[in-house]
């Protein structure tokens, strides 16, 4: 789905980075261009073009970089919703066609052990570390911009239990408590709402105060 935001022709939009990948192949952009809104059926430039769409709003109400980040989701989702609905025994020959782009320290055969597990049609589960709670919308340098402060040892606990424990961030969140242990507001002093375990006052929290690089898992 491309909204008309993701479309205007402007340096950050979506037929600018179009423009840029076929340029750098030395071909022409003209035909590949999307110029009307609605549900596209693209290739692989396309896709990585919309994949790098920063400032528009996205189709899902998402802007900045994690509007960036959930395209890059989205994406990703596309491509897996594809390959479940591949016949498996086309999975070697895909796999032969991908491995030329591919850096990995797996061998084909162990690929293909995993590429089998997609006949069990597994379920994507997809999150956000960090969560909105977490942007700091102070204009703390005074230049009109905001940052992302986070503790990266409460990052390491969120997602631990989102990997290992099928744990949500949002019902960790609501069970644990959100750790604002280190958050900069603008002077004035954040107290700690986690009922669990907290980072320590000689631990820095490590934080994105670059507003076109937001630090984001």
């Amino acid at each position: 789905e491309v909204p008309q935001a993701e479309i205007d022709d402007n340096i950050y939009g979506l037929n600018a980075l179009i423009r840029e990948h076929y340029s750098n192949i030395g071909k022409d952009p003209t035909p590949y261009l999307i110029n009307t809104p609605g549900v596209h059926k693209v290739n692989g430039l396309q896709a990585v073009a919309y994949a790098r769409i920063r400032k528009a709003v996205n189709a899902y109400g998402s802007t900045d970089d994690f509007g960036r980040t959930e395209r890059q989701r989205v994406v990703m989702k596309k491509i897996m919703d594809k390959a479940l609905a591949m016949d498996v025994s086309t999975y070697p020959g895909l796999v032969e066609k991908l491995t030329p782009f591919v850096r990995t320290s797996l061998s084909n055969n162990q690929m293909l052990a995993l590429a089998a597990q997609l006949a069990k049609k597994p379920t994507l589960i997809q999150t956000r570390v960090p969560h909105n709670e977490y942007i700091v919308n102070a204009d703390y340098r005074g230049t009109g911009a905001s940052c992302v402060y986070y503790n990266y040892q409460y990052a390491g606990k969120v997602i631990r239990a989102f990997f290992y424990d099928n744990i949500i961030p949002e019902d960790y969140i609501k069970t644990n408590g959100a750790d604002l242990t280190g958050w900069h507001n603008a002077g004035n002093a954040q107290t700690n709402n986690s009922s669990s375990d907290v980072t320590s006052s000689e631990e820095q929290p490590s934080a994105s105060q670059d507003p076109e690089t937001p630090d984001e898992s």
